[in-house]
């Protein structure tokens, strides 16, 4: 706020307001309006519903998540969403499968699923609350890139789903497989997740592999620990 001297004016001249009060003249600039446009009141909702899928996602595959509270990986896993959402004009229509940004997201950068495992993993919704993971056969030591001295992988898998009109956690279920890692055959098998898969569903499967050492503890090194997002679809 500027006081006036010499000159007294009254109104408005572009940006400045010029007024009396208490005896005294004063100018001020005049508050900037912004305008949304279209994009931007689209990115803005977006964010919003990114944000809240992100936060109820983590929660729900909370078990194949190395660091849950880290929030570097909060915000890349958000940001996942907003790109897809924004490359839908926020309107996603379903069915989709093999979601960009989503398919594939590594909750740990230092390493990923498709880096250390070469298993592939089908996913199908055969009836409204079920879906499946079907593995194929495979040998673990031509699959899994491991570290020295492992003896066993954990694997575990979680489906999770959210919906796709207001972002609310649906739910969640877990399946852990022990694989010893050696130069046997492990034969093809399917994975039943009782989630349910109505319309407008938003459904991820999730994988952690965790190395188990032959002095019996696990292998910590960020490189060795991945976790990441092998199907992103919405029905």
């Amino acid at each position: 706020m500027a006081r006036q001297s010499a000159t007294y004016l009254s109104g408005k001249i572009r940006n400045l307001i010029f007024y009396t009060r208490n005896g005294g003249n004063f100018a001020k600039q005049a508050p900037v309006t912004v305008h949304q446009t279209d994009a931007t009141k689209a990115s803005a909702r977006s964010f919003g519903k990114s944000s809240t899928l992100g936060k109820n996602f983590r929660r729900l595959l909370q078990p194949v998540i190395p660091f849950p509270q880290d929030r570097e990986m909060q915000g890349r896993f958000a940001g996942a969403f907003t790109k897809w959402l924004t490359l839908n004009n926020n309107n996603p229509q379903p069915p989709q499968t093999n979601l960009p940004f989503i398919t594939g997201f590594s909750f740990n950068p230092a390493t990923s699923i498709a880096e250390r495992c070469k298993l592939p993993f089908t996913v199908s919704n055969p009836l409204p609350n079920l879906t499946e993971v079907q593995l194929p056969g495979f040998i673990p030591a031509n699959i899994f890139t491991a570290p020295a001295h492992t003896a066993a992988i954990q694997l575990t898998v979680t489906v999770a789903a959210c919906s796709l009109h207001n972002a609310e956690a649906v739910a969640a279920d877990t399946k852990q497989l022990h694989i010893d890692y050696n130069n046997n055959l492990v034969p093809a098998q399917t994975l039943q997740f009782n989630v349910a898969t109505n319309a407008g569903t938003l459904l991820l499967t999730a994988v952690q592999i965790v190395y188990l050492l032959q002095n019996g503890k696990t292998e910590e090194r960020n490189v060795f620990m991945p976790a990441g997002v092998v199907d992103g679809r919405c029905v």
